[in-house]
C-alpha cells in the first residue's frame, strides 16, 4: 500500500512583476518527513510550517534538502505564474509517487513511453491542418528541448498551448502516456516556461 506523506505545506505561489516579486497565491504540498523513509529518528519539536526539528544538524539539513526537493518537484508541475496544475500533471501524496523515477537512466520502458508521446503529438500536429513549416515547429520543438529552448519565449509559450491541448486531445481519445510519458510532457512544458531567452549577442 502507498504510503501518504506526513507533512502538508502552503506553498506560495508569485510572479515577476517588474522588479519584484507578487504573490499569486498558494498551492498545498504534501512533504515527506524522515520517518517516511523509514528512519528511526527523534523529533525534539515541530517548527512554525509543520516541518519537524531533529536532534541534529546533519539531520535537520536532511529533512531541509527534502523540503525543497518536493516543493520544487511541484512547483515545476504548475501552469508558471499560477497556482493551476498544468495538464495531465498532479502533486505527488505519496512516496511512492514522489520518488518514481522519471527520464533519466537509459531504462527501455521509459525511453519506449517517450517514444511514443512523441509519436502520439506528431500524430496530433498532423491532424492540425497547420502548414508544413508550423507542423514541422512544433514537432521539432516537442521532440527536442534543446531545440524548444532556442525560440522566443513569445513561440515557447504558443507550444505551451498546443501541447495542453494535445493533453486534452489524448485524454478525450483514451490514450495512455505512462509516468515517464507525462514527465517528459512536465519537461517540456517547464522548457516552455523558461523566463530565459537565447540572446544572439552570446554568439
Amino acid at each position: 500500500m502507498s504510503q501518504a506523506l506526513s507533512i502538508m505545506l502552503e506553498m506560495e505561489v508569485t510572479r515577476s512583476e517588474g522588479n519584484k516579486r507578487v504573490p499569486v497565491g498558494t498551492v498545498e504540498v504534501p512533504v515527506p518527513s524522515l520517518a517516511d523513509f523509514g528512519l528511526d529518528v527523534t523529533v525534539k519539536s515541530i517548527d512554525e510550517d509543520g516541518i519537524p526539528v531533529y536532534e541534529t544538524n546533519e539531520l535537520n539539513w536532511l529533512q531541509n534538502a527534502i523540503k525543497n526537493a518536493t516543493l520544487a518537484n511541484a512547483r515545476n508541475k504548475l501552469v508558471p505564474k499560477t497556482t493551476e496544475l498544468r495538464a495531465g500533471a498532479s502533486i505527488p501524496a505519496t512516496l511512492e509517487e514522489l520518488t518514481e523515477p522519471s527520464l533519466g537512466g537509459g531504462n527501455p520502458e521509459v525511453l519506449k513511453q517517450i517514444a511514443a508521446v512523441k509519436a502520439m503529438f506528431k500524430e496530433y500536429v498532423g491532424g492540425l491542418g497547420k502548414s508544413a513549416k508550423v507542423t514541422a515547429l512544433l514537432t521539432e520543438a516537442f521532440g527536442s528541448t534543446k531545440a524548444l529552448g532556442m525560440q522566443p519565449a513569445s513561440v515557447r509559450e504558443r507550444i505551451a498551448a498546443y501541447v495542453e491541448e494535445f493533453v486534452e486531445w489524448a485524454e478525450s481519445e483514451g490514450r495512455e502516456f505512462g509516468a515517464a510519458g507525462v514527465a517528459y510532457i512536465e519537461k517540456v512544458l517547464v522548457a516552455c516556461a523558461d523566463e530565459e531567452e537565447f540572446d544572439v549577442d552570446d554568439l
